[in-house]
């Protein structure tokens, strides 16, 4: 149903499993290359994350 949503009827790039996981793996590396703090915020509320970004940043 999601993919007919998107209008896409097969399955892409996007649907694939392990293109999802390379993709991860290679923004954690450019991440990680650049010293970035990653901020977490699946399932959480956007006050929830900000204070976890004010608590990384040391403002709170």
């Amino acid at each position: 149903a999601r993919l007919r949503n998107l209008g896409q009827m097969t399955a892409s790039q996007y649907t694939d499993y392990l293109s999802i996981e390379e993709e991860i793996r290679q923004a954690r590396r450019f991440f990680r290359q650049r010293k970035w703090v990653v901020v977490d915020v699946s399932g959480k509320a956007v006050e929830e994350s900000a204070n976890e970004v004010l608590s990384k940043l040391k403002l709170k």
